[in-house]
């Protein structure tokens, strides 16, 4: 899908480099002549540039949503229950009122009451689909009855590796995980080291203002992950630009906002069931946020029922830059087989990452090199590399 860039996503004076001046590249693992925007920040070159969400085959995100269960007042009239529609019962003869009065009823009142009693017996029933979605029981008198759905729980664990070149300082890479099943990750945009500026410092920050958010929030209740970025981000006072992504599990459906290409993919029965798709501007080029900036404006959201057994996979591009889904799900099937734990498969996730952007055999991030006309590219992109495994899983209540 390509969508033209409106004026808020052109470049920030903060951020920006010179019209004349190529990308720097800040390691050698991406050769000379293929452009590292990821490591090198915003550029002036946006103005004319486009947003091109990248789509792989099998892709395709699915919406769901729940369905609010809906009510009925069933409102007696003289004669009828709360519950079936009844006809009024006529009487030929006369009907003995308190005190032993005798009412005497004409001929014109049981006509009248007949057609009413008509009237009563032609208003619409609630249908049997609507009775099953509010839980009401029309053939009795009992109140309406909660249907309910199996609730489930995330079972996580994560793992961060910084690139060996940026091991001292951490690397540009963060995560979170908070309240049993919110987590998230950041990457910091490498560029700014040119400046003296620690690239991760801004994406610790976000990820850190999550958590934190969270907190205060009584365990995120009621809130949505769209709103945790962008308040984190209006928090934020480091110097710096990131990708983000941040994810919800409410037992039933896993909410996703996500800005970059930082992504997720969820495997079901060992095979990848549904993926987020990258935002980027162009070639190794996401779309990412700096202070001031408003999230919400570019904020991608994915919402996926989940079912017992799913593992949802979530990464920065270290590990989509180097790993074919095929292999993740590999890993993660016989990682299951094993007993191993989510911070455990996490961790071999990501070494394996690392372990071909090494490399100079193929790789996803060849693959769009080569496409983007950098032929002569080969091998993996040795990156920071950070992995966080969930494991969907019954719930004890």
């Amino acid at each position: 899908m390509i969508t033209n860039l409106e004026s808020n996503l052109e470049p920030k004076d903060g951020a920006s480099v010179e019209d004349d001046k190529e990308l720097n590249k800040e390691q050698e693992d991406v050769p000379s002549g293929v452009p590292d925007a990821h490591q090198g920040g915003i550029s002036s070159k946006l103005d004319h540039a486009e947003v091109e969400i990248q789509d792989s085959s099998g892709g395709d995100t699915k919406g769901d949503s729940t369905q609010e269960e809906e009510s009925f007042d069933v409102v007696a009239e003289p004669g009828q229950s709360t519950g079936a529609v009844s006809l009024l019962v006529i009487m030929d003869g006369p009907v003995q009122a308190s005190h032993s009065e005798t009412i005497e009823e004409s001929f014109d009142d049981r006509l009248v009451s007949e057609e009413r009693s008509l009237e009563d017996s032609e208003r619409p029933k609630i249908s049997s689909e609507a009775e099953f979605a509010s839980g009401v029981d029309s053939e009795s008198n009992n109140l309406p009855v909660k249907i309910s759905e199996p609730s489930f729980l995330l079972s996580s664990g994560a793992a961060l590796l910084p690139h060996p070149a940026k091991a001292l300082t951490g690397g540009e890479d963060a995560y979170f995980l908070a309240c049993k099943n919110w987590f998230g990750v950041a990457d910091g945009v490498g560029q700014w080291s040119l400046e003296g500026i620690n690239a991760g410092l801004y994406a610790k920050e976000l990820m850190e203002n999550c958590e934190r958010l969270l907190s205060e929030s009584l365990n995120g209740s009621g809130t949505k992950p769209d709103q945790i970025i962008n308040r984190s981000a209006v928090d934020a006072i480091s110097p710096g630009s990131s990708t983000v992504l941040v994810a919800y599990f409410d037992g039933q459906v896993l909410h996703v906002a996500n800005i970059g290409d930082s992504g997720f993919i969820i495997i079901r029965n060992g095979k990848v069931y549904n993926k987020s798709s990258p935002m980027v501007y162009g070639f190794n080029f996401p779309l990412q946020i700096q202070r001031g900036d408003d999230p919400s404006k570019l904020i991608q959201e994915y919402n996926m029922a989940l079912d017992e057994g799913d593992v949802v996979v979530t990464a920065t591009d270290g590990l989509f830059d180097n790993i074919y889904e095929e292999e993740i799900a590999a890993i993660v099937s016989k990682s299951l087989q094993a007993s191993l734990k989510p911070s455990e498969i996490a961790e071999l996730l990501a070494l394996r990452a690392q372990e071909v952007g090494k490399s100079t055999g193929r790789s996803p991030f060849a693959d769009a090199a080569n496409a983007a006309g950098y032929t002569a590219f080969t091998g993996g992109k040795l990156d920071d590399v950070t992995v966080i495994v969930s494991i969907v899983q019954k719930s004890n209540t």
